[in-house]
């Protein structure tokens, strides 16, 4: 399978309106990649960059304590001192290079009912979880009693090209 990163790609120069980044910009090098998208957009074009934090800080559930279980023991199997944060990329980054203006960003809180299978599905697409983390949170929810309800938020940041950064 032939992977294209959007560090490589080869975008047009000014043929875009927009650029929608969902859940993958704490992924990139934003060095690299928001001069490209810049290129790419029109002037006046914009830039919708956003994703979701898992767990919110206002709901201490049992299963979210087992989440955090799961995640201290990776950290430990990995030598990790810290937890990757769901907070990148940060309004300040996206504007850091002179590349893009911020317009607005936004907060939504949502929640949402899982079963185990359920739970399995969303959490296989995790990138940074292997099978055997997966199968300890629905293993959770099966000692939760069977359903589980995540709190989450989603946050989105609004962005407007510049005029490009002089070197």
């Amino acid at each position: 399978m032939l992977e294209k990163w959007l560090e490589d790609a080869e975008l047009p120069r000014g043929w875009f309106d927009s650029a929608v980044a969902a859940t993958s910009m704490h992924w990139v090098d934003l060095a690299t990649a928001l001069p490209q998208l810049h290129s790419a957009l029109r002037p006046s074009g914009w830039l919708a960059v956003w994703r979701h934090r898992f767990g919110h800080a206002d709901f201490d559930t049992p299963f979210r304590r087992q989440v955090e279980h799961i995640v201290r023991a990776r950290m430990r199997r990995r030598g990790a001192t810290a937890p990757r944060t769901d907070d990148r990329p940060t309004m300040d980054e996206l504007t850091a290079g002179g590349w893009f203006e911020p317009v607005r960003s936004q907060t939504w809180h949502w929640s949402i009912t899982m079963d185990a299978d359920q739970l399995r599905d969303l959490f296989q697409t995790f990138s940074d979880w292997d099978d055997t983390e997966v199968a300890a949170a629905v293993h959770a929810v099966d000692d939760l009693g069977g359903l589980v309800t995540e709190h989450y938020q989603t946050v989105l940041h609004l962005l407007c090209s510049a005029a490009a950064p002089t070197p």
